[in-house]
């Protein structure tokens, strides 16, 4: 089996060592060629084209807001090429690739994949990889769960509609509430964490994704499941403050709607 990565990042080479630790062939492509050299083992691709000509299935792992771009173009060299592999990306939400796999030729198999971890996962064991069966072409999935029975990975199915309003609340509301918590925090987050217990710091994790491109920021906050949890979320501050004017519970109550109204 010949494994093609399209986007080199934090997910894309943390898969690309683990198929090569399987002792799959595999090729990357990436638009930043230095991700390329970082990976030993890894068969540099010079374009999608050549990545898509010399592999059998292509896990498009670039960043969620170009997936279905991307798919567009691997659909565009499939029709050309007549190319039959199989095509799947790893985007945090499917409704935007969805109806781009649904849409490519009936040659090329299609799923959906969201590994339920981050590049710096170790123990295979604890983690689990969601597969999200494409509407209409739910029989294809059965080439991506083998691949990741090679990788030793665990799966479990989910159908597109479930998987994106869990995702919603699971990776959508603590994003926005990190987004929240850095605004209300302000200069006192520092003194904040060294002063803090531990559940303090367990809020502290969700701000690792401060450091996100404006576009990715978007991408969540906006998101029709996100924000239907921040309106949940919004409801339930409205209706529990005691006072909806000063203090604290307000300050959070406006931050979050602010969230709301990103997008």
């Amino acid at each position: 089996m010949r494994l093609g990565i399209a986007g080199v990042g934090g997910m894309g080479s943390w898969l690309a060592r683990l198929a090569i630790s399987k002792g799959l062939e595999v090729h990357g492509y990436d638009k930043d060629p230095g991700r390329l050299r970082g990976v030993e083992g890894l068969t540099p691709s010079t374009s999608l084209e050549d990545l898509v000509a010399k592999t059998d299935i292509v896990i498009v792992a670039t960043p969620p807001t170009a997936a279905p771009s991307v798919l567009r173009e691997i659909g565009d060299i499939a029709s050309k090429s007549g190319w039959s592999g199989g095509v799947a990306d790893i985007a945090t939400f499917k409704k935007h690739t969805i109806p781009v796999l649904r849409s490519l030729p009936p040659a090329v198999r299609v799923a959906s994949l969201h590994p339920l971890f981050g590049p710096r996962a170790r123990r295979l064991e604890a983690h689990k990889v969601l597969v999200v069966p494409v509407p209409g072409r739910e029989g294809e999935a059965g080439l991506f769960t083998s691949l990741l029975g090679v990788l030793g990975l665990r799966w479990e199915p989910v159908d597109p509609e479930t998987h994106d309003r869990v995702m919603g609340l699971v990776i959508g509301l603590p994003y926005a509430i990190g987004h929240a918590l850095a605004r209300i925090a302000g200069g006192t987050l520092e003194e904040a964490y060294r002063l803090s217990g531990t559940t303090f710091k367990a809020l502290h994790l969700l701000l690792a994704t401060l450091g996100d491109p404006e576009d990715m920021v978007e991408y969540i906050l906006g998101d029709p499941d996100t924000r239907y949890w921040i309106r949940a979320l919004a409801g339930e501050l409205g209706s529990r403050a005691p006072r909806r004017d000063t203090g604290l519970y307000e300050h959070l109550y406006c931050l979050v709607e602010e969230c709301l109204n990103r997008g």
